[in-house]
């Protein structure tokens, strides 16, 4: 009876969370879970305005039950990024969170939160589509971050789905030139107790792993190859990350299943 409780338990949570889109505006495949990467060039920036740069990674959420739901947006530094600055946008407004590892956007009288109708849009009660919308600036060609957007109930703080995005800022110059990574390798993968990870092109880097939640669940300095004790990880997909000095970051999904 025990195994079968959890089970419906299982299968309540599982639904609720698959009640939530995260799509490209436009399209129809869900993001939930995965990891973006953007390029961004010395082209895209303007040194004389301070946000100039709005990100072309702009995302609708879309609500697929059958409630309207009120919706915060969590805004968490993954990787920083020396000097960067950014902003995160969600309706009503757009809102500093230079400074911040973790931003909330807010819920009070003077500043609600967005209330996105049910039956799958992703319009809210003020007839505006409830986007993620950040806007980077980043200081230093050479140089990467990793931000993590999660949608929130703004009633019970219940976490659904979140979306992971890295920015590099490549100089234009050398865009066609940038080191190719090798391609990374897990071995196993599905792991159970330990994963060998190898990316032989990145050297003097990071690793960095999260759940599909944002939540950073191993992160270590990356040489070529790195062994990994996995046997306290819960079951499930797991996103990792690695960067190098000289090379473009790479991510890849790990899947543990002991």
């Amino acid at each position: 009876m025990k195994k079968l409780l959890l089970l419906g338990f299982g299968l309540i949570a599982w639904s609720a969370y698959s009640q939530f889109e995260i799509r490209k505006p436009g399209e129809t495949t869900d993001l939930s879970g995965q990891t973006i990467t953007v390029n961004i060039t010395t082209d895209d920036v303007d040194p004389t305005d301070q946000w100039a740069y709005w990100a072309d990674t702009k995302f609708h959420v879309y609500n697929l039950s059958s409630q309207d739901v009120k919706l915060r947006l969590e805004r968490k530094i993954n990787v920083a990024a020396t000097d960067w600055d950014d902003q995160i946008c969600w309706p009503p407004t757009c809102y500093p969170t230079s400074g911040v590892t973790i931003y909330l956007t807010p819920n009070s009288g003077s500043n609600s939160a967005p209330i996105v109708y049910a039956g799958g849009t992703t319009t809210d009660k003020s007839n505006a589509p409830a986007e993620i919308k950040p806007q980077i600036y980043p200081k230093h060609p050479g140089s990467s971050a990793t931000y993590v957007y999660t949608v929130i109930d703004a009633d019970n703080n219940t976490r659904y789905d979140s979306i992971i995005v890295t920015y590099n800022y490549i100089n234009t110059v050398s865009i066609n030139n940038v080191v190719k990574t090798s391609e990374v390798s897990f071995s196993p993968n599905p792991a159970s107790d330990f994963v060998t990870i190898q990316a032989e092109n990145i050297t003097d880097g990071d690793i960095q792993i999260v759940d599909v939640l944002g939540n950073v669940i191993y992160q270590n300095k990356f040489n070529a190859t790195k062994k990994i004790n996995t046997a306290e990880f819960k079951n499930g997909i797991y996103i990792v990350s690695i960067s190098g000095n000289n090379s473009k970051g790479v991510t890849k999904k790990l899947v543990i299943r002991h």
